[in-house]
């Protein structure tokens, strides 16, 4: 069992999810304790390799979509082009 941001550096995927208390993979602390209910994580990449994760988190249901992503994965990819340089 992995938190949601490692499993989005491991794999180099990103990941939304609106129903996180349903998610038997994630850590109970974060469905249980913090009571995070939404997440988005994309992997932060310079010259081709992971080197962090960006990640959001809300605790209502459902509220994370498509654009919260990309916007995201956006911010990621200007991250990654200051730490390029």
């Amino acid at each position: 069992m992995a938190a949601a941001w490692l499993r989005s550096f491991q794999t180099g995927n990103r990941r939304r999810a609106g129903r996180v208390d349903r998610d038997t993979d994630e850590l109970r602390g974060i469905r249980d304790r913090l009571g995070i209910r939404s997440d988005i994580s994309v992997p932060l990449k310079v010259a081709g390799q992971h080197r962090g994760v960006l990640s959001a988190a809300s605790t209502a249901s459902d509220f994370v979509s498509q654009d919260d992503l990309r916007f995201l994965e956006t911010i990621g990819w200007t991250l990654s082009c200051i730490g390029r340089s």
